[in-house]
């Protein structure tokens, strides 16, 4: 997490990764984000506020650039900074703001405003005219000149053998002289103690130690002095005064665990400074980052760390090795219980409902990639702890929602979802087989799924297969885009409802058959739909509305002529070859023109042949196949080949497999190129060349084309 100095502008951060909000992968290197598209929750704030000024300017990659100023930065503690705006994933980053003093004695070694006044003059000031060694001196006398205690005597100094009739010597008051010597006698004695009779050589060491820290005479902290401050041991008992540049230091210091030049790296490995580990898994799931010498800027999370080595093993592997010159630092990992168990990668949260996944709503232990949720409940639970938005199905899994799911992303790569009658507005579906209602009031995306017996409200239904009746539930615009009926024998059924009305509904690319029910009950109901359709249904039961038309569909109108039929291009009305017989209130001369024109259209419509047609359609075994194992699905490329052979390259992302006949019996199915939509069988696979003799095609199969294998 990086260090921000409080109130302090012109401080710049990084934003991003930008993905892109559909595919959740695409790097969004052309964003424009203001500063009202960059939300920051100051330390203690209960609100997000917009950046004070100025947005973000794109780097590389998909990465961003923001200027933070002394506004942004005010508050000590947490700042969280969000992002979203329009075509990417939100993104989240959190830094840690500082005191200046703190930060300024971190990055800077600046020390002048620890609490004090700066340094400006020389400290002995105060102190009146401290004697210099010289001085103290010649006002100390030798050695051979001072008071013996033991007995009494000064050195040099020869007494008499009695002074009693002396009064010149000894003073009139013999009483009181000897009370005073008395006195000097203890006060010398004292001193003696005190000093252990060596004065001069003690203020040589105090003069030494003075010139050591104040580098010679001067009034500059020497680089001796400045190395005991830093080399002092901050504990608990001492430097803890409230407000004090110890007690926020050590404060600081919490956040770094260790640090340290390394002695060796591997390619995921580096073995700390000796003595660094003094406990087995003592860092395990925290983060290790290289500050300076090789390999510089490189971060992993730890997930070993042994004692007897100093070696920890990291994740992922070094880009460069660290060596000898490398220095690191080991810190609290924000994202260590992400990694805990296999990590939620690209912010998903993983769901296995096969009999692997487990139960439990633990953050960093369930719903990972090596542990996923086993039910829908636990996975929610998760997505909330880690504001995630993105569900990834195992294949097989089956799933009913059970509450509201706004803006979110459902990944089911071959799942069973039902919809549970919840709210999904707003959020994007792939690769399901999906069911039941959905009562959401803004749009929902549902995206290369298989929708059987759907009830929703406004959609847009993309490259999906449609099973039994889509019913449309309220009155508001669909988009049914690159579509297809799996219905088998009977037409897949857009149910307008019987009690909606003003139901706007775009059918474009639509291939197979399709009936048409309720049209025009309630309101106004309007249909655009284009494609290679074999036969549109008007059902009986549809009162009015209007039928935009556009290329080869052949349209049965059962509703007696209720529904306004616009046909554009190469659309028709009735059977082919047969005539327009119900044309409205028109002539009999202006019916006979329009039959004739209708006619040479027909004539000269070079449509797709029985054949084209067979090929993209399913036989109904190959159908019943697929519907049975569309979970074991497998996306395939392919080198070349003829219209009855296939080359593989990859399966499922793997290099085709080697084995004789392991696919034989399976079903391709075309979704590139000119063969996209063809279906055919493999009958034989050579595992040396992993060549797939198949049914034959229209076209030869090439490197443009790619399959789902069944």
């Amino acid at each position: 997490m990086m260090d921000l100095r409080q109130s302090t502008a012109s401080q710049e951060i990084t934003l991003g990764y930008f993905l892109d909000s559909t595919d959740g992968d695409t790097e969004e290197t052309g964003l424009t984000i203001a500063n009202t598209d960059i939300k920051i929750r100051k330390g203690g704030g209960t609100t997000l506020i917009s950046k004070n000024l100025g947005g973000a300017t794109h780097i590389s990659n998909g990465v961003y650039s923001a200027v933070l100023d002394a506004t942004d930065t005010n508050t000590v503690g947490q700042l969280e900074v969000y992002c979203h705006v329009t075509g990417a994933l939100a993104t989240k980053t959190t830094f840690n703001v500082l005191t200046a003093t703190a930060y300024d004695a971190i990055y800077t070694g600046t020390f002048n405003n620890l609490g004090g006044t700066a340094q400006t003059a020389d400290h002995t000031a105060g102190i009146a005219d401290i004697p210099t060694v010289a001085e103290f001196n010649a006002r100390t006398l030798v050695a051979a000149s001072y008071f013996d205690p033991a007995t009494d005597t000064v050195a040099n100094v020869t007494l008499v053998a009695t002074t009693t009739t002396n009064t010149d010597m000894r003073g009139t008051d013999s009483a009181a002289t000897a009370a005073n010597l008395a006195t000097v006698d203890a006060n010398v004695d004292a001193i003696l103690v005190d000093t252990g009779t060596t004065i001069p050589a003690t203020i040589t060491t105090m003069q030494n130690d003075l010139d050591v820290i104040t580098d010679s005479d001067g009034v500059v902290l020497g680089a001796a002095g400045v190395d005991l401050i830093w080399d002092e041991v901050l504990t608990g008992a001492t430097h803890n005064v409230n407000n004090s540049s110890g007690k926020r230091l050590r404060g600081i210091s919490g956040s770094i665990l260790t640090d340290g030049t390394a002695q060796s790296g591997g390619n995921n490995s580096i073995q700390l400074a000796s003595g660094d580990i003094t406990l087995d898994e003592q860092y395990a799931r925290a983060k290790v980052i290289i500050t300076s010498g090789t390999g510089t800027g490189q971060e992993a999370i730890i997930t070993s760390s042994v004692a007897s080595t100093d070696t920890l093993t990291i994740t992922p592997t070094w880009l460069v090795n660290p060596d000898v010159t490398s220095d690191y630092q080991i810190v609290p990992a924000q994202t260590h219980q992400t990694v805990r168990n296999g990590g939620y990668d690209n912010g998903k949260i993983y769901i296995d409902t096969n009999g692997t996944g487990s139960a439990g709503t633990e953050k960093g232990v369930n719903g990972t990639t090596s542990n996923k949720s086993n039910n829908m409940a636990d996975a929610t639970t998760i997505a909330v702890q880690e504001n995630s938005k993105i569900f990834e199905f195992t294949k097989g899994s089956s799933e009913t929602l059970a509450q509201t799911y706004g803006g979110y992303q459902f990944n089911g790569n071959g799942s069973s979802l039902a919809l549970g009658g919840q709210d999904v507005g707003s959020s994007f579906f792939t690769l399901f087989f999906l069911s039941g209602i959905n009562s959401s009031a803004t749009q929902a995306i549902f995206n290369d799924c298989l929708l059987s017996s759907v009830t929703t409200t406004t959609a847009a239904i993309i490259n999906c297969s449609l099973t039994g009746t889509l019913t449309l539930s309220s009155a508001a615009s669909y988009a049914i885009t690159h579509c297809q009926d799996s219905s088998g024998s009977t037409p897949a059924i857009i149910d307008f409802g019987a009690a909606v009305g003003n139901t706007h509904v775009e059918i474009l690319d639509y291939n197979g058959r399709l009936e048409l029910q309720n049209l025009g009950q309630t309101g106004t109901d309007t249909v655009i739909m284009s494609g290679d359709c074999q036969e549109l249904v008007i059902n009986a039961n549809c009162t009015g509305g209007t039928i935009t038309l556009s290329g080869a569909i052949k349209v049965t109108d059962n509703s007696g002529g209720a529904v306004t039929i616009n046909s554009d291009a190469l659309a028709v009305t009735g059977e082919a070859g047969a005539g327009l017989s119900d044309l409205g209130g028109m002539s009999t001369a202006m019916k006979a023109e329009v039959n004739a024109e209708a006619d040479t259209a027909l004539t000269d419509y070079d449509g797709p042949t029985n054949t084209e047609m067979n090929v993209r359609t399913p036989t109904a075994a190959q159908l019943a196949y697929i519907t049975a194992h569309a979970a074991t699905a497998l996306p395939v490329t392919f080198s070349g080949g003829t219209t009855t052979t296939a080359i593989f390259t990859n399966v499922d992302g793997s290099v085709a497999s080697s084995t004789d006949d392991v696919y034989n019996g399976r079903v391709l199915i075309f979704n590139a190129g000119t063969l996209d939509q063809q279906v055919t069988d493999i009958t034989d696979y050579v595992g040396s060349t992993t060549t797939a003799t198949i049914t034959a095609l229209t076209t030869a199969v090439t490197g443009s084309h790619t399959a789902i294998l069944v």
